[in-house]
């Protein structure tokens, strides 16, 4: 599964999260909320591309989640 960061408010894709293998069913995947970078992930609404590619290279259609990442504790 590739996973890519999209802009909430224009859909520009702001970074690529990078990529993991999935098993068939329900799953979980974390991710600490940092970009390629290193640098962390400023407060505001973003959306997350997911896109699945099996053994053959088919490639699903992407799927976008809604997130919201607050802003931490001072």
């Amino acid at each position: 599964m590739a996973m890519e960061l999209l802009s909430g408010e224009t859909g520009e894709k702001l970074a690529d999260l990078g990529a993991v293998p999935v098993e068939v069913g329900a799953g979980r995947v974390e991710w600490n909320g940092l970009l390629p970078d290193g640098s962390a992930v400023p407060a505001g609404y973003y959306m997350v591309g997911l896109q699945m590619k099996n053994a053959w290279g088919e490639e699903s259609a992407e799927y976008l989640l809604s997130l919201e990442i607050l802003g931490g504790e001072e």
